[in-house]
């Protein structure tokens, strides 16, 4: 909820990740917690968010990314599959750029690690009813990122299934 100048009043999302997560602090990396979507909902139709711990903080040095954003991936993929087994609605996934933010990890490496984990998941995976995985860039250069990674993998055969 907002107030009449865009300000944050009440974070349902946030409130409903700290009752989840509760006093388990900090939560261990690849952790993942599934919330509701609040506002995000009606506006564009999603329907869970899916929390992973891709960051972990070190007193003195701030926020640094896990180790193994791949595992980060696995992880949220792995959950994105139980909510479409449970809704047929779940179909997709969107994923940021995992750790790139307030902790700072390069964006070419992350990208193409977390490019590779969802297609090692996919070919683990082929009958996930997750049909759409997406990569969310916030600007031109990241979008860049992400088409330069795609571009660069190696040709994989679809399976039987089409996929």
């Amino acid at each position: 909820m907002r107030d009449g100048s865009g300000q944050v009043l009440e974070d349902l999302i946030a409130d409903e990740l700290a009752l989840r997560v509760g006093t388990h602090r900090p939560v261990a990396p690849g952790t993942v917690v599934v919330t509701g979507a609040g506002a995000l909902r009606a506006s564009n139709n999603v329907r869970h968010i899916i929390h992973v711990a891709a960051v972990q903080g070190e007193p003195g040095a701030g926020f640094q990314p896990v180790r193994d954003i791949g595992w980060c991936v696995t992880n949220a993929l792995v959950q994105a599959t139980a909510l479409a087994e449970a809704d047929p609605a779940v179909r997709s996934i969107l994923f940021p750029l995992l750790g790139t933010g307030m902790a700072g990890a390069a964006i070419r490496p992350t990208a193409r690690t977390m490019v590779l984990a969802t297609l090692d998941y996919l070919i683990q995976q082929p009958d996930t009813p997750l049909r759409v995985v997406s990569f969310l860039a916030y600007t031109e250069g990241e979008r860049a990122v992400f088409t330069e990674v795609l571009r660069d993998l190696p040709v994989i055969p679809a399976t039987e299934s089409g996929r």
